[in-house]
């Protein structure tokens, strides 16, 4: 009789926990400004445009030494440029006036995106001259997450980023 009563008031409890989680996570969520989320999508697609153009031009990464280095280099400037597609198309969605429902996927690829980039990023060393953009980009995720309620992975070494 122990048994059977301690199982269904665990059973509730993570019952109660499942149907309250989802709204504590939208209390967490700032309220939907369209407008502010499209400019916010926009600015991150112009910082990630400038942040590809300036890693072109880093020797260090374009012209690497040995054969892991230059592979390494090309998946980060392929990371990029597909990070630089990801936040064009979030960009062109919140333009056309689609909601969060309609364009949290993308903003959750952008996301992983950027947290793989900021992991080559680390991988290769790069300099000042690329991070000046990585991290207004990344700040402008931050504010883009606060709307979406999505976190990315922390880097290793690193903490995790506050939702």
């Amino acid at each position: 009789m122990g048994r059977t009563a301690i199982s269904l008031a665990s059973m509730a409890a993570c019952l109660l926990l499942v149907l309250i989680a989802p709204s504590l996570l939208w209390a967490q969520q700032e309220t939907w400004n369209q407008e502010q989320v499209a400019k916010l999508a926009s600015q991150m697609a112009d910082e990630v445009k400038r942040m590809r153009i300036a890693v072109r031009k880093e020797p260090h990464i374009v012209s690497a030494g040995n054969p892991t280095k230059q592979r390494t280099g090309k998946v980060y400037v392929e990371k990029l440029r597909i990070l630089g597609s990801a936040t064009a198309k979030l960009s062109r969605q919140l333009a056309a006036g689609e909601t969060r429902e309609q364009t949290i996927a993308t903003a959750r690829r952008v996301d992983s995106l950027l947290r793989d980039v900021r992991q080559q990023a680390a991988k290769l060393h790069s300099t000042d001259w690329t991070n000046r953009h990585l991290d207004p980009a990344l700040g402008l995720a931050a504010q883009l997450r606060a709307f979406y309620g999505v976190a990315i992975a922390p880097v290793e070494g690193q903490e995790a980023v506050p939702e």
